[in-house]
């Protein structure tokens, strides 16, 4: 069984959230928030050398939640939410 894990890229914002599930944009770059900053990632663009990005978005975030796996303190992926119907 191999201990490594392949190299991967992907899209993602640091982000604060307070207590009120406001989002915070601009506090990850003050040190003083670090235990508390949250990393998403909302898009995979290459896992160990291999260019995703000629994939659909809906299958990239598919194998990142599975690249994840278990929620990690400190990172979280993103759902993607479908655009609303033309109708709307």
């Amino acid at each position: 069984m191999s201990t490594t894990s392949p190299s991967a890229s992907f899209v993602g914002l640091v982000i604060v959230v307070d207590e009120h599930g406001f989002s915070f944009f601009d506090l990850p770059r003050c040190r003083h928030y670090d235990r508390v900053a949250v990393l998403f990632a909302f898009d995979l663009i290459e896992v160990g050398g291999d260019d995703l990005r000629s994939m659909p978005i809906e299958q990239r975030n598919d194998v990142l939640a599975k690249l994840l796996g278990h929620p990690l303190k400190g990172i979280a992926s993103t759902k993607i939410i479908p655009p609303l119907p033309p109708s709307y």
